[in-house]
């Protein structure tokens, strides 16, 4: 399990060109609920990595909340990127619907060698 400080936006709509990351930004129409499970991709980078929403206070959009996380595919995905600090946007597909930072980590093992 590890923990990040999250916002989801609102009355947020933004295109950008092709080959950037991530190409849209949108407004999810309703907040989410324990056990969503959309990726995070820390930015700078394309990697998309499965994550759950295990526990959070519901809150407002546009403000921040703190989340408690887990891993989606613990053993088989490498999570090491997201370390206390990262930066990350909070992905339905191709579309950012928030962003975030990690603030505690509880690393799962890395990705195990088949």
């Amino acid at each position: 399990m590890f923990a990040a400080t999250v916002v989801f936006f609102r009355n947020r709509s933004e295109d950008f060109s092709a080959g950037a990351f991530p190409q849209r930004i949108r407004s999810r129409t309703h907040f989410p609920a324990e056990g969503y499970r959309p990726h995070f991709a820390p930015k700078g980078s394309c990697d998309m990595l499965g994550i759950v929403f295990a526990a959070f206070e519901h809150t407002r959009f546009d403000e921040p909340l703190q989340a408690g996380l887990d891993y989606l595919y613990p053993g088989s995905v490498d999570y090491s990127a997201l370390r206390p600090g990262t930066e990350f946007w909070i992905m339905e597909g191709g579309t950012a619907v928030g962003e975030g930072v990690i603030i505690a980590n509880g690393h799962p093992s890395a990705k195990q060698a088949t």
